[in-house]
């Protein structure tokens, strides 16, 4: 990314990102070596488990979107710096962005929407946001970040109003 000058809107990691992902680190970091105590009673069912929580570990992810003057970028951040992933568009090469937003917290929520989901929390998370990016060379790019709804209006706002790419951003499934 550029210098942080050329940033025109940060989402920011959510705090509720920050503490899921905290989370499940910590509950596997805590299982993996209690589990280890019991591997001569039973090998191969605590090295798969071993190997699970070490993805957990090393697989646990919190994502934002950066816009930039004249790009945004996606990030992907993981505790381990080789796993972290950087998504990048630049505004001249994109035709358009078709988002489909239903993965929302609390506060992006309207009375009727929440009635429909007042169920646990991760009942609502088991949406999934979907982002097609179509790039003027023909080439179809589609995500599936873990970022909310607002922020991504806000987001697509701000490109909306540095380039001249097409945007169209749905409040529901794709």
């Amino acid at each position: 990314m550029n210098d942080a000058s050329h940033v025109v809107y940060d989402s920011k990691y959510s705090f509720l990102g920050i503490l899921t992902m905290t989370g499940f680190m910590v509950f596997s970091a805590v299982l993996l070596p209690l589990s280890l105590t019991r591997f001569n009673d039973f090998p191969v069912p605590v090295s798969l488990f071993a190997f699970l929580m070490l993805g957990i570990f090393f697989g646990a992810a919190m994502q934002k979107i950066v816009v930039e003057k004249d790009r945004f970028t996606i990030v992907t951040w993981r505790l381990v710096p080789v796993l972290r992933r950087q998504k990048m568009f630049l505004f001249s090469d994109v035709l358009s962005i078709e988002a489909y937003l239903p993965l929302t917290q609390g506060g992006d929520l309207d009375q009727k929407e929440w009635n429909l989901l007042h169920g646990p929390l991760m009942q609502k998370r088991e949406k999934q946001n979907t982002l097609i990016i179509r790039n003027k060379d023909g080439a179809v790019v589609t995500l599936k970040p873990l970022i909310y709804r607002k922020a991504f209006h806000e987001a697509l706002g701000h490109i909306g109003k540095l380039s001249r790419v097409s945007i169209m951003a749905a409040d529901k499934e794709a």
